[in-house]
């Protein structure tokens, strides 16, 4: 993730998911194949609702729009969109924590698949992000 402090845009992040297709049903050899997909999203600014806390333990809770754009390739993919495709997300959230420490945010909204077929599905998500130690420089 790489956070900007103007513009429209205020956090940029890359990701990758991995998973796999399974038959829950059978004992044994319930796997049907895997699924990768490379993320690219963009976040608005946050418009703080409210405060909480003190000045050394400050709790911000705010508002914001995240836009997602994710590449699908799989192997033997049970969806009607085929074996590539892709989706686009629109997420407005709400987002709680502290500059310094872990972020805690509830997002729902739509996402539209494209692939041999297109559909819109509704996401509801629970995303934490913390954030990464940094070195200081030393003089």
């Amino acid at each position: 993730m790489r956070r900007s402090t103007h513009g429209l845009v205020r956090a940029l992040s890359v990701g990758a998911r991995l998973g796999s297709f399974i038959d829950e049903g059978a004992f044994i050899g319930g796997n049907r194949g895997f699924v990768f997909a490379t993320t690219l999203a963009a976040r608005s600014p946050r418009l703080m609702l409210a405060e909480l806390g003190d000045e050394k333990n400050l709790t911000q809770i705010g508002f914001d729009v995240t836009v997602e754009t994710t590449g699908y390739l799989t192997a033997n993919s049970p969806f009607p969109q085929g074996s590539t495709w892709g989706a686009v997300a629109l997420l407005p959230g709400l987002r709680a924590g502290s500059s310094d420490g872990p972020t805690y945010g509830l997002v729902i909204g739509p996402t539209w698949f494209f692939g041999s077929t297109n559909e819109v599905r509704g996401l509801l998500a629970f995303r934490v992000e913390a954030p990464l130690a940094r070195r200081e420089r030393h003089p």
